[in-house]
């Protein structure tokens, strides 16, 4: 019995909870929240996910081009193959784009505790059908390691209504043997739980670093300026994401904290955009 067989077989669900947030930066702009509610059974996952994405009211120039506020809500089902020298991932996701995402609701509940300059919620994109497919491949650079060390290969395509790209990079992770077959969901740009690649549970600490770069056809996200009065937003196409994290983990839970920062979206954009993501996992 392979290990991802003898997991799926012989261990509950696994549960967790992915919050993406610009808050260890206190910017609070553009891609400034993200939640993943999921649930991995035999590796099929299912989930909720809500993301919002705002001008940079803090910190923002008069006159500077910025993003209008957008907020994404998604019910997605995943598929995940566990083989000896690779992990795939295949997702598909629907849900809405705009005001139907509740966006604006989220913020100002989390605004009441924290905080915030004020957005206007009225310049935000309008409701659309949001639909993707996401496809994407880890390839371990030793396929004989059972533990995954070493060097990561990823990449894959998400192909949507909304927001279309393929993406291509690496990371490498060291730690406990029971751990470094983690792989970052942040760099595979899909679902991934917090299990390692063969779909073991992670014990131990581990830590990483790690590179991609995306190629954009289409970010509808992008599609409008804050300001009415300015023209559309030009997307950039070739876009750098670094990102750096740690985990521990037990056999029936885990916690992980990773920091990623990505190169300019659009192009009058101040700068580079830099957030954290943290991901709490219970297995029961």
């Amino acid at each position: 019995m392979t290990a991802a067989s003898a997991h799926a077989a012989g261990y509950p669900a696994d549960w967790y909870v992915q919050i993406d947030n610009d808050v260890v930066f206190g910017t609070d702009r553009w891609y400034t929240s993200g939640v993943r509610m999921a649930r991995v059974s035999r590796d099929i996952e299912w989930a909720l996910v809500q993301e919002i994405y705002t001008p940079d009211t803090k910190h923002g120039e008069e006159g500077r081009s910025d993003r209008a506020p957008a907020g994404r809500l998604l019910a997605s089902v995943a598929r995940h193959f566990r083989g000896a020298s690779a992990y795939q991932t295949v997702e598909l996701a629907l849900g809405v784009r705009g005001p139907g995402a509740l966006a604006r609701q989220s913020t100002d509940v989390i605004h009441r505790l924290v905080p915030a300059p004020e957005v206007d919620w009225s310049r935000q994109l309008k409701n659309q059908v949001d639909a993707t497919v996401t496809w994407t491949r880890t390839q371990r650079s030793d396929a004989k390691s059972p533990t995954g060390e070493g060097l990561k290969l990823h990449f894959g395509t998400v192909l949507g209504n909304q927001v279309m790209f393929a993406h291509a990079g690496a990371e490498y992770r060291i730690g406990s043997p029971g751990a470094r077959g983690l792989s970052s969901p942040l760099l595979r740009f899909a679902p991934t739980p917090p299990v390692t690649d063969s779909g073991a549970p992670a014990e131990g600490w581990s830590a990483f670093a790690g590179a991609s770069l995306r190629g954009v056809a289409r970010n509808e996200l992008l599609s409008e300026d804050y300001d009415p009065t300015k023209p559309a937003l030009t997307v950039k196409r070739g876009i750098v994401r670094v990102a750096a994290g740690a985990s521990y983990s037990q056999r029936w839970w885990s916690v992980s904290l990773t920091l990623a920062q990505d190169t300019r979206e659009f192009a009058g954009q101040r700068s580079p955009h830099a957030f954290g993501s943290l991901t709490l996992h219970l297995t029961f």
